[in-house]
């Protein structure tokens, strides 16, 4: 389960890249959320996103991954996450236009 939400968060971030301004504090808050391991805290978090009940189950799934990890393993994922957040690559895509 600990690859899955690397990839998953590896992807999330990489596709935030490119609506950078827009997706980051976003991104980030419900990481942090998730990261809090509180069910009802992802909940209130979600519905500003209008998800489905699938959606809502899959970042429980998520969460469920960092309650069962140590809180170091959290702390590495996040920094993980910034690191690649604020790689020259991903702040390149900033300047350039997708279309």
């Amino acid at each position: 389960m600990k690859i899955t939400v690397a990839t998953f968060s590896l992807l999330l971030v990489l596709a935030l890249c490119s609506q950078y301004a827009e997706g980051c504090l976003g991104f980030y808050t419900t990481f942090a959320v998730l990261a809090s391991r509180s069910p009802e805290l992802l909940e209130l978090d979600l519905l500003k996103y209008n998800p489905t009940t699938a959606e809502i189950q899959a970042f429980k799934k998520i969460q469920e991954c960092y309650q069962e990890s140590p809180l170091k393993s959290t702390f590495l994922d996040a920094s993980f996450l910034i690191s690649i957040s604020l790689s020259q690559e991903c702040l390149e895509s900033l300047k350039t236009p997708f279309f």
